[in-house]
């Protein structure tokens, strides 16, 4: 009857979060032989959803150490107990350490050397996430000498690699590369790609911190086809983002502007957003370099948009696993009163209120800063844009503005031409070849002076126009590219006819030419419109 109540609660507690996939799996243990078959089960239930459903998986982990304490069932409790301080490892880290310092007594007892090294390796994570390095390298170090003793490569293969992290925190490189490679060496035993591709990943991060660029592109590359067959699409993304910061270092324009969008659309494609807020960066300091401000502020605003999206998502991962621990902190106070009669209850409910008043108020001061940390970006992103924006007009303004002064010295020479050509009659014959090399000379240096400071100015405003143009029009003439240029400024075809120094006519001619080059049909597309795509 006992057994009865007990599985009763189990169910009522586990089955309001589960689906019907888990419903089944835990009618499996209502027809299973004993108590402690039972709690070997709800750890095995629990352990295959610890990825899939975390929430689950830690009460499941709880239900089954509830179990083993009304069994008195000792390997139970202690399984349980390793398994919530593998689980809370992740963010909880003194409750972690709290469960892993209870079992690891009963391994010891127990002579269990096997889990005893697993409570060493989870202790050494958890120190080095509170960067407490040297009592995580001692904690990995006796996790290590116990993993060699009983021959486990594969425990071995894992904590060389967490040594060699140690290390690159530590600014250690040699020692980081010496455990890397042991953990390389060892894999050949044990085989595990995945794991594989994770060392090759932290060796070519570490020769790319010591600017041994060959060798950790070689690293990068060896990781990235082992995620192939893993197809590991998260590490992927990661790798060809390192790659493409690598190729940057390097000056490799276009192999980074490759590696890169091709992370970005892996992850984009995936949902993979962890890695795409660094690969905007990568990207926006490639179109600095390129001098194309505005894709590269464009790249900013996906980079701190993707950033809100990771805050956001890591405030709620937080949120929840504060919620477990008051549920798990909850469910112990619960069976606390329990045994001690009634006396306490009221004491639980007051402070199961404050706590729920503090985690309301937290949530709202979260909101809250969230959303003024939105505004001051936005309103930051919005000054910046319109900086630019107002930067370039006044720009372009100053381009049209030089081009038409320009042209009117231009104009001033041809009309000092037109006047010597009148009187070269009234000129001493000797002195016609002096006149006419005057002549000659004025009407050449004023077509080639105004192009020549035209095309300087032109290009610091648009630098990459005349290539993008050229890129997908390689058939224009230089001075269908000129035209093109004084187009993309708005002149009118007077004011291109001043600066070219030949007729209307002649101008409109030229511009129904390149827009059939361009092809660009129809009297209402705006030749302009269409330029500036190339800008």
């Amino acid at each position: 009857m006992k057994s009865l109540l007990t599985l009763l609660f189990l169910f009522s507690f586990l089955i309001t979060s589960g689906n019907n996939s888990k419903d089944s799996l835990l009618l499996e243990l209502a027809k299973s032989d004993s108590d402690t078959i039972k709690v070997n089960k709800l750890l095995m239930l629990a352990d295959s959803y610890y990825y899939s459903d975390p929430s689950f998986a830690e009460k499941t982990y709880r239900s089954a150490l509830y179990l083993s304490n009304k069994l008195n069932y000792e390997r139970g409790v202690a399984v349980a107990e390793y398994a919530l301080g593998r689980f809370y490892s992740e963010s909880e880290y003194d409750l972690s350490a709290y469960f892993i310092y209870k079992t690891l007594p009963y391994f010891e007892a127990e002579k269990d050397s096997g889990n005893i090294a697993n409570c060493y390796n989870i202790l050494g994570i958890i120190k080095s996430k509170i960067n407490d390095f040297d009592k995580s390298l001692y904690n990995f170090f006796h996790a290590e000498k116990i993993y060699e003793e009983i021959k486990d490569t594969h425990s071995l293969v894992k904590i060389n690699n967490n040594i060699g992290l140690i290390y690159t925190e530590l600014g250690k490189d040699s020692l980081a590369i010496h455990y890397f490679e042991n953990a390389e060496k060892m894999n050949e035993y044990s085989g595990n790609i995945e794991l594989l591709a994770i060392i090759f990943g932290n060796m070519g991060e570490i020769y790319s911190r010591i600017n041994a660029l060959p060798k950790a592109d070689w690293y990068y590359h060896k990781a990235l086809s082992l995620t192939d067959t893993t197809g590991d699409i998260s590490r992927k993304t990661w790798i060809l983002s390192k790659i493409g910061k690598l190729k940057l270092m390097a000056g490799e324009n276009d192999s980074c502007f490759f590696y890169t969008t091709w992370s970005i659309e892996l992850g984009e494609k995936s949902g993979w957003l962890s890695n795409l807020d660094k690969s905007y960066a990568i990207m926006k300091d490639y179109y600095i370099l390129q001098g194309d401000y505005k894709k590269a502020f464009q790249y900013l605003e996906k980079e701190n948009i993707i950033k809100d999206s990771l805050f956001d998502k890591d405030q709620v991962k937080k949120m929840a696993m504060q919620e477990m621990r008051f549920q798990f902190e909850k469910d112990k106070k619960v069976q606390s009163l329990k045994y001690n009669a009634q006396k306490f209850k009221l004491l639980t409910i007051i402070l199961s209120l404050i706590i729920l008043v503090i985690l309301v108020v937290s949530i709202l001061l979260i909101l809250k800063a969230r959303q003024k940390k939105i505004r001051a970006q936005n309103e930051k992103l919005n000054i910046e844009k319109k900086r630019l924006e107002e930067l370039m007009q006044v720009k372009s303004r100053e381009l049209t503005s030089q081009l038409l002064q320009l042209a009117n010295k231009n104009e001033l020479n041809f009309q000092l031409v037109k006047k010597l050509r009148k009187a070269k009659p009234d000129f001493k014959k000797g002195n016609l070849d002096l006149i006419n090399s005057i002549i000659s000379d004025l009407y050449i240096n004023a077509n080639e002076n105004i192009w020549a400071s035209f095309e300087k100015s032109f290009n610091e405003v648009h630098p990459n126009f005349m290539k993008n143009i050229r890129h997908d029009f390689p058939k224009l003439t230089q001075k269908e590219q000129r035209l093109a240029a004084f187009l993309l400024l708005n002149l009118s075809s007077k004011e291109i006819a001043a600066i070219t120094h030949i007729s209307v006519s002649s101008v409109e001619i030229a511009r129904v030419r390149l827009r059939k080059k361009l092809g660009i049909s129809g009297e209402d597309a705006i030749i302009s419109v269409f330029l500036s795509k190339y800008v």
